[in-house]
């Protein structure tokens, strides 16, 4: 059995427990059960967050499971249908890892690191399980791996100037949503001055420019 082989069955195998844990976990209780009585408050009563109850949280989440209650559900199938985005959420953190790998290396050369980073994620969602729950963090996250790959790809593929705009624009919409979903991502924003370190300044100064013009818009 050759190397591709054996990184095909274990990026196989270590996604699926990744996807199984998330999907089937304990969960969070206090966190889960908060995050679904917003949603039909929202969705069932018409409420609107901070104006007619309180919150903490930001309400992104909840008006994706407001949706499952918009169609007819009730009772604990919410959760359920929080976990699919969780799902989806894992996903693209695990896509965009890859694709984030390959912007500098052979996919010979990202395939055993990329195993690693999916194994040590599976052992989160399995130790430390409220990690990928119904949570404004896991939509964060997803968000703000999409937003930090556009933002890679402008320091490390040639591009047209309209294509670099569109793409500081669009990585700044995006964290902008992940700071809307979790405020807590503001941590990870030095992440984004780091590839315009040995830059030129001016086109740094003008990538965070437009990059900001994209957070405030979203």
């Amino acid at each position: 059995m050759n190397a591709n082989t054996i990184f095909r069955y274990l990026s196989i195998a270590t996604i699926t427990m990744w996807l199984f844990l998330t999907f089937f976990q304990n969960g969070s209780r206090p966190d889960e059960a908060e995050h679904a009585h917003a949603a039909w408050l929202i969705a069932v009563r018409g409420l609107t967050p901070f104006t007619d109850f309180f919150q903490h949280h930001s309400p992104l989440l909840w008006h994706w499971l407001a949706v499952y209650y918009r169609l007819g559900g009730e009772g604990l199938g919410v959760l359920f249908f929080g976990r699919l985005l969780s799902l989806t959420c894992v996903m693209v953190i695990a896509w965009c890892a890859w694709r984030s790998m390959r912007l500098t290396a052979t996919a010979e050369e990202a395939r055993f690191p990329f195993a690693i980073v999916l194994l040590l994620f599976g052992m989160s969602s399995l130790l430390l399980y409220e990690n990928f729950v119904i949570r404004p963090e896991t939509i964060s996250a997803a968000l703000f791996a999409v937003g930090w790959l556009l933002w890679r790809l402008l320091y490390l593929k040639d591009l047209s100037a309209a294509e670099r705009a569109v793409a500081q624009l669009a990585a700044g919409a995006l964290f902008g949503l992940a700071l809307y979903a979790s405020p807590r991502m503001v941590l990870l924003t030095p992440l984004f001055l780091l590839n315009g370190i040995g830059r030129p300044h001016s086109s740094t100064v003008k990538a965070l420019v437009l990059f900001s013009l994209g957070a405030g818009l979203a």
